[in-house]
Order: C-alpha cells, then structure tokens, then sequence
C-alpha cells in the first residue's frame, strides 16, 4: 500500500477524484501491511476498478496528527474502508478480499458521512463529497 503520512485534511486534496479510499493504520512500530493483507487490498482495487470505483490506497503514519485518534477507536492494525460522501467503517484482523468488498459496501450504502464514532472527536470525516 502506499506510504505517505496523510492527514484528514490532505486527504480529502488526494481523494478528490477517488470514490473510495483504504487508509492502511498500522501499529505503533509502523510494521508494513504482511504479503496476505497486500494480495487481499490489491484484489479488491482491481474487483472495484473493474467496475469503474476509483479507489485509493494510504497509509496512515503513527506520526501523523491523527493517528492516535484512530488508534483509540479501532484494534490496530486495520484498514478503514471510507467511500465518498457516504461512509466509513473498517477491517481488521485477518484481512481478505470478501472482508474487504464487504466493507466497500457498507460504507458506500452509509446514509452520513460516519458513522458514530468513526472519525475521532472533533474531526469531520476523512473523504467528503
């Protein structure tokens, strides 16, 4: 997955013509997503790209600003799975392709932004319309 130590607010800058993003958020040792965790995001892109959903893949740094705020709401490691205008939700633990076109879903049928407690306090949703 791509490295780059994002932030809420420039991702919605590199999003901007993406339907979808996965946002990779390792552990605090900033361990790289393992080989199976790859296959399984890189299987679903091309699923989604197949049907025409532009999906972007980030990293999420521990030294990013917001990195502690996902860290307190979701077991670590975790993808977030967050679609345009819609919402959000996440995968962890073992990630597969089927966990992952799962979780595409749900967040592009979310009726909000977040759902509750998805974005840490204070902060707007990281992918807006």
């Amino acid at each position: 997955m791509e490295k780059s130590g994002i932030t809420q607010y420039n991702l919605n800058a590199l999003a901007l013509n993406q339907d979808a993003v996965f946002i990779y958020i390792p552990i605090k040792d900033n361990a790289p997503a393992d080989s199976k965790t790859n296959d399984a995001v890189f299987a679903t892109q091309r699923a989604l790209n197949a049907k025409g959903v532009r999906l972007g893949l980030y990293s999420l740094t521990p030294n990013s600003p917001d990195y502690s705020g996902f860290a307190k709401l979701y077991q670590l490691p975790t993808i977030l799975v967050a679609s345009k205008g819609k919402g959000m939700t996440n995968v962890s633990g073992e990630v597969t392709e089927t966990k992952l076109l799962q979780a595409y879903v749900t967040s592009s049928r979310a009726g909000g932004c977040c759902p509750p407690g998805a974005a840490p306090a204070g902060r707007k949703c990281p992918v807006k319309s």
